[in-house]
């Protein structure tokens, strides 16, 4: 079941979706593209199966996003990739508010998922719902000083924290 509160779920990619970050035993052995967390794929897919818009903003470029997500064979789930390397760069909020406007989605409708302390200044900036991701980077004493809409601790966390929040 979908969330009323929520139509646009925006993710930061390096940290919240993918491994990047991690350190580099982490990643598989010969892969050149980093990994994506455990669930991810799934989750993705039953937030789009429900009606979720989905879309990236994430400081690396557009063009690494249009990559990544291809090889992992998420990127039909997204509706909007936004890199680094376009006019905005977070912690702008410009860079939420203008896929906000290209989706036709209404700010309170947004909930932006991130890892970092740019992520929720982000979302706070945009005033918008941020929901802080202490798997990645995160680090929940830091990220809460930008008063969250919550917190998880995984990625397959997601789906019952947007059915709690009914």
């Amino acid at each position: 079941m979908k969330n009323p509160r929520y139509d646009l779920l925006i993710f930061d990619w390096n940290g919240t979706l993918s491994t990047a970050r991690q350190p580099l035993a982490h990643y598989k052995e010969g892969l050149s593209v980093p990994a994506l967390y455990t669930g991810v794929k799934s989750v993705l897919k039953a937030l789009h199966d429900q009606g979720y818009t989905l879309a990236v903003a994430s400081a690396a470029s557009k063009s690494k996003l249009q990559f990544e997500t291809a090889h992992h064979e998420i990127d039909r789930y997204f509706s909007l990739l936004a890199g680094g390397d376009g006019l905005y760069n977070k912690p702008d909020p410009e860079m939420l508010l203008d896929i906000i406007n290209r989706l036709g989605v209404e700010p309170q409708q947004t909930l932006m998922i991130g890892d970092t302390e740019a992520d929720m200044e982000m979302a706070a900036q945009a005033r918008i719902d941020g929901l802080a991701v202490c798997y990645g980077l995160g680090n929940k004493e830091q990220l809460a000083h930008f008063n969250p809409a919550g917190f998880i601790n995984s990625i397959n966390e997601l789906p019952e924290w947007l059915n709690a929040k009914v």
